[in-house]
């Protein structure tokens, strides 16, 4: 028997079972059941499936005989052995915890960390760069040789800073006299090293299986020392990675490729280790789907070849089903539908299916619903934050009103986290008393003052008792712990409130309710979230010994420690759906799998997120340390690669490949792929060989595509007696036995040959029956709908297509008639979509409001703040003698811009000249006040260093049009002279003589010695020039402003028009990596692209301008039309106006119709090509316009 075993093999659960096999054989024998020990190493995520699978699989009596242990169990398992237990260790959340009262209590040891303190969310990613830091075996003498190698730079300050609390981190636990429990497989190391050890000698008869570790990442530097100790130590060592060695398939090395580099690893460290190569078990089809996620096509040669080979084990592949869908919910109705079929029509049990969700399941509630409504039972693996519990909100409310200061509010949001004593009708009433007389402050409600306005006697008992039982024992708790100085102390007195029955019993009751309604992950992570909660006050009683500490501070600590943290919950029931994410569903072992949502984006994943480090930082710390650190966003995207083209490997029944996205430019490629195989058109199109090896794999695969979409049509999602009543209410008519097979769409040749089990059968099934059962109701209905009053008389309904609504003009000209202004942007919003226009603008609906920072006034204050400054700057100019002087002017103002104290006095000064008080409140000014002093930062010096330096100078701000006379703002006497320009002028329609004239702002006109000008239209979201939305009337407002200054200025010229956006600021400091340059400001300004413009000759500027005003003409004529059908306009499917409308449900909105009212407009290639496209339109109405003149006259 070889004494050590690396196994290689590309299906991950294969690898898992060739362990737990010999596992149960050694466990089975009966002379070495006591003799000889046996281990089987797997990562902590996997731990809770993989003894489930050995218990269920391998008939085995139980685990007594055969520890299931991760790394660090190991560790603990060993030193139990061999001694070393007694040292007292800090966890995972311990070492958040310390990282927060580090940094919270000494900032200014840190040149960027201090920025964290008192924020919550930061420390769990500290500490995680901090273990990777021991993994690695990168010491805190090493940081600190770094720390003093990188030149002045962001790198050098965030290293720093890691080799500043890496002391300050171990000082702690010095002081402390606790360890750290990442140093525990050091010690295990140095353990596992000393030769004259005795205590470990039990390892010679020891077997050890480490498997799940080399699948989607490498070992790391503690590991591999581990195995390298193991391997002289044990009796048997095993080690598996997810590879395949064969170095002639260079796409299955790459696709396998952190298995790969594991592999030479262990052949590195262990020269003479037996290599064992599991035989290829993945079906042909399937691996050819598994290598087009990497290579880009189908290689249908590649199947020949594998048929071909003798060798090679021949397997039924699965059944590929494509599914495209027109949202979440569809996709997720549709696929719950399909799990019914096939529990109850193919007798899978639920556990025999996976679902691997490729994109962040945001919205789980969604998940469950549909599954609860369609009586599945599922297991999410993707656990619930603490910060989305009720225990954390809870927590968060009781240490806020644990402070002195706090507001009424901490106390409403303690009272509503869904823990509390009270129920919600009880809060309500409460809360309605304390508005109605004016309970504002937290020390009103027991003072007898203010009790005694409530003159209702049942009002009074009812508010009295409310406070003695759910708010007195929690007033008397914070009063305690807000009178204790010291932080463990305060801590205890959190910890024994839990403990408390008043607190306790209430928890396990709602945990029981949670059960009841079946939201059995949830009460899960509820009752883990306990735990961890109790674990960090623990650890926090531990950690602050005896200091002081303020209630405000110890808040943010406790929340700041708990905010990330993700209670660790394990799979219950014994017949459960499984859905996670692909990394997770590879281990899973099902028959039938679902991938889900699989986008252009997510299958496999394109981007990932940073960590602390980018990746150039990463080479140069490995280059001048010779260690190695993980580069999280290129190990995030192989591991994602892996997990994709993993979910292949094993062999299934039926594998469904789903989209929530109709747009075919979105789905993955992969997807795509499948679906062309679909396409008969483009198969004519191809060599007869190609179409054979095509035909077989549709042939093997019984390839299907079903298009959901038309809910008079029953499909899966119709296996629900509420949902078939609500499909049949919708569509307003009864089912007809006879199926519309036109509204199937199946693209497959091959259909007539396959037994169709995919769509509905016609009799027989759940949905038939409700039908019957349901159809004299139906009826009813729709006759009452039939016959039930128009919406208004307003409103004209065509009958034939009832997307289309015009309005009666004979109503609708009596509200026109009053108005005599219209904007260029409410323009916009009628080209976009004219119902939209019709509700927000002509009825003035609008939701209820809710208060916020308007983003009116933000705006407001961008324009005064630019205003006041370029004034300045500009009147400086004016006032200089000569270019010396100018010269001197234009550096004295690129000083002034970049000094901090120049943004407060211009904030200040501000906010006087547009009276918006809400910026003097502090809260608001630190928050928004702060961020705002920053953009307009950036935005002048990059206007300083880019615009005003071309001899244009700002010459008027917030032009208006028409000129109000009384406002005095520009001081110009031209104005009073300006021409207006008319929409439509004095038309007499039905009686009403109409006349709509263009009015706006232009935010500023800077204009050059030579009579050019420059139109700026400041923006503070990321709006961006685009000539195709100009062509098609989507993007007016620039051309517009173009045409009425022109108008009024006939003897200028224009330079260029723009938008100058205020976004994000980029910081003025320095912050390129390693070796910044000099100019990395201006370039990273440049590449915000602040000012967005259209540059050109004159002839084409203005040529802009004259065709938006006939756009604007014609959108004018078509208001007054009356059209204000719902059929909203845009270049992408994204961009729609009905992604952000208020009144999609008056206007009938349905995600599902939007394809026969929507309106995407082709792209009309490069903006030259635009331009004379503009140009021709222009010239064609002018010629049109002067032969009509001509005909007059004639």
């Amino acid at each position: 028997m070889a004494k050590n075993i690396l196994v290689a093999g590309t299906d991950p659960i294969e690898l898992q079972d060739y362990c737990l096999q010999e596992l149960a054989s050694h466990t089975k024998d009966q002379q070495v059941k006591l003799t000889e020990p046996a281990f089987i190493l797997v990562p902590d995520a996997l731990k809770a499936d993989v003894e489930r699978r050995y218990l269920s699989k391998f008939d085995v009596n139980g685990l007594m005989l055969a520890e299931v242990l991760s790394f660090e169990r190991f560790a603990y398992r060993i030193f139990s052995r061999a001694g070393g237990l007694a040292t007292d260790s800090i966890s995972k959340i311990g070492k958040s915890l310390l990282i927060q009262k580090i940094i919270c209590q000494r900032p200014e040891q840190f040149k960027r960390f201090q920025r964290f303190a008192g924020k919550t969310g930061y420390s769990d990613e500290l500490e995680k760069v901090l273990r990777d830091f021991k993994r690695f075996d990168l010491t805190e003498t090493v940081v600190q040789d770094l720390a003093e190698k990188a030149p002045p730079s962001l790198t050098k300050d965030k290293i720093s800073d890691f080799s500043e609390l890496f002391k300050l981190y171990h000082q702690e636990l010095n002081d402390l006299q606790i360890i750290d429990q990442d140093d525990n497989l050091n010690r295990l190391i140095d353990l596992l090293n000393d030769e004259e050890n005795q205590d470990i000698e039990f390892l010679q008869n020891t077997q050890i299986w480490i498997t799940g570790f080399a699948d989607i990442r490498t070992f790391n530097q503690q590991e591999l020392k581990i195995i390298k100790s193991l391997a002289k130590l044990c009796k048997k060592l095993t080690i598996t990675v997810l590879a395949d060695p064969n170095l002639q398939n260079k796409i299955r090395q790459e696709i396998f490729e952190p298995g790969y580099q594991a592999f030479k690893q262990i052949i590195s460290i262990i020269p003479n280790i037996q290599v064992q190569i599991l035989e290829e078990s993945t079906p042909i089809e399937q691996r050819l789907l598994q290598e087009a996620i990497l290579s880009g096509k189908l290689d249908f040669a590649l199947a020949d070849q594998l048929r071909a080979d003798q060798n090679y084990e021949l397997k039924s592949t699965a059944k590929i089903r494509l599914l495209t869908n027109e949202d979440k919910r569809q996709e997720w109705s549709f696929i719950a539908g399909e799990i019914k079929r096939l529990v109850n029509e193919e007798n899978y049990r639920q556990k025999d299916i996976g679902i691997a969700i490729t994109e962040e399941a945001t919205n789980q509630s969604l998940i469950k619903s549909i599954f609860r409504e369609f009586g599945l039972n599922a297991y999410l693996t993707d656990r619930l934050p603490i910060k989305q519990l009720p225990l954390y909100r809870y927590l968060e409310g009781f240490l806020r009103i644990s402070n002195a200061n706090y507001l009424f509010e901490d106390l409403l949001s303690f009272l509503r986290s869904g823990l509390t004593t009270a129920t919600v009708d009880e809060i309500d009433t409460f809360e309605n008393i304390c508005l109605e007389f004016g309970f504002k402050y937290p020390d009103q409600l027991e003072n007898q003052k203010y009790l005694e306005r409530i003159k209702d006697q049942k009002q009074q008992e009812f508010f009295v008792d409310f406070i003695e039982i759910h708010l007195r024992p929690v007033f008397e708790v914070t009063s305690k712990m807000r009178a204790n100085k010291k932080a463990s102390a305060k801590a205890g007195i959190l910890l024994a409130w839990l403990a408390d029955d008043r607190f306790f019993l209430h928890l396990q009751n709602k945990i029981d309710e949670l059960r009841k309604l079946e939201e059995e992950d949830i009460a899960l992570s509820l009752a883990a979230a306990f735990d961890v909660t109790v674990q960090l006050l623990e650890e926090s009683h531990a950690l602050f010994n005896v200091e002081n500490i303020s209630q405000a501070r110890f808040t943010e600590i406790i929340l700041g420690s708990l905010v990330l943290q993700i209670p660790n919950t394990i799979p219950v029931g014994l017949d459960r759906i499984r859905i996670g994410s692909p990394q997770e569903l590879i281990y899973y072992d099902c028959k039938v799998l679902f991938i889900v949502g699989m986008s252009a984006d997510t299958f496999p994943p394109v981007d990932a997120e940073n960590s602390f480090f980018s990746s150039k930082e990463i080479e140069w710390i490995e280059a001048v340390s010779d260690k190695t650190l993980p580069d999280y966003k290129k190990n995030q995207l192989i591991s994602g690669l892996v997990s994709s083209a993993g979910l292949f490997s094993r062999t299934k029944d039926h594998i469904y490949l789903s989209t929530s996205n109709p747009d075919s430019e979105q789905w993955a490629s992969l997807y795509i792929f499948v679906d062309q195989l679909l396409d008969n058109e483009l198969s004519e199109k191809q060599d007869n060989q190609l179409n054979q090896q095509r035909n077989i794999f549709i042939k093997n695969t019984e390839l299907l595509q079903m298009i959901p979409g038309d809910l008079t049509y029953p499909d899966q999602r119709w296996l629900t007696e509420n949902r078939t009543r609500r499909f049949l209410n919708a569509g307003q008519q009864t089912f007809s036995k006879k199926s519309d097979e036109e509204k199937i769409i199946i693209k497959s040749k091959n259909e007539k040959e396959l037994e169709q089990k995919f769509n509905l059968p016609e009799s027989a099934t759940f949905w038939y029956q409700a039908i019957q059962k349901l159809q004299k109701d139906v009826k009813t209905t729709a006759k009452k709908l039939v016959i039930a009053d128009s919406f208004n008389s307003l409103i004209h309904w065509h009958n034939q297509k009832n997307e289309i609504i015009s309005l009666n003009q004979t109503h609708y000209l009596k509200l026109l008639s009053k108005r005599t202004f219209l904007s260029a942007s409410r323009l916009e919003n009628y080209q976009a979509c004219p119902y939209q226009y019709f509700s927000q603008n002509i009825l003035n609906l609008q939701e209820r409001p809710i208060w916020d920072i308007d983003y009116r006034d933000r705006g407001m204050m961008v324009h005064a703040m630019m205003e006041i400054a370029l004034k300045e700057f500009a009147q400086a100019v004016a006032n200089a003698e000569d270019q010396k002087s100018k010269d001197k002017v234009v550096e004295d103002w690129l000083e002034k811009i970049e000094s901090k104290n120049f943004y407060d006095q211009l904030y200040l000064a501000a906010v006087d000249s547009s009276d918006l008080n809400t910026y003097v409140d502090p809260i608001i000014r630190v928050k928004d006040g702060t961020r705002l002093k920053r953009i307009i930062r950036s935005a002048l010096i990059f206007d300083s260093y880019n615009n005003l330096q071309a001899d244009f100078l700002p010459t008027h701000f917030e032009w208006q049009f028409p000129p109000h006379f009384n406002d005095e703002k520009n001081n110009l006497a031209k104005d009073k002279h300006y021409k207006s320009l008319y929409l439509i002028n004095e038309d007499d329609l039905l009686g009403y003589r109409i006349s709509l004239e263009l009015n706006g702002i232009i935010d500023r006109i800077d204009q050059n010695d030579l009579k050019e000008y420059r139109i700026f239209d400041y923006k503070t979201g990321r709006k961006a020039i685009d000539l195709e939305k100009i062509f098609y009337g989507l993007d007016l407002q620039l051309g517009l402003y173009q045409r009425v200054w022109q108008h009024n200025h006939p003897k200028n010229n224009v330079d260029s028009i723009g938008y100058f956006s205020f976004q994000n600021p980029v910081d003025t400091n320095n912050k390129n990596t390693i070796y910044p340059p000099e100019t990395a400001r201006n370039e990273r300004l440049i590449k915000q692209k602040l000012h967005k413009e259209i540059k050109g000759d004159t002839g084409e500027l203005e040529e802009i301008g004259d065709f938006s005003y006939l756009k604007a003409q014609q959108s004018v004529k078509n208001i007054i039309s009356g059209n204000i059908s719902p059929n909203p306009k845009a270049l992408k499917r994204d961009d729609l106006p009905c992604r952000y409308c208020q009144f999609k449900e008056i206007c009938g909105f349905d995600q599902r119709l939007i394809g026969q009212r929507e309106t995407i407009y082709d792209s009309l290639g490069k903006d030259q090509e635009i331009l004379d496209q503009i140009s021709n339109a222009v010239q064609a109405f002018e010629e049109k316009s002067h032969y009509t003149n001509e005909t007059e006259e004639a």
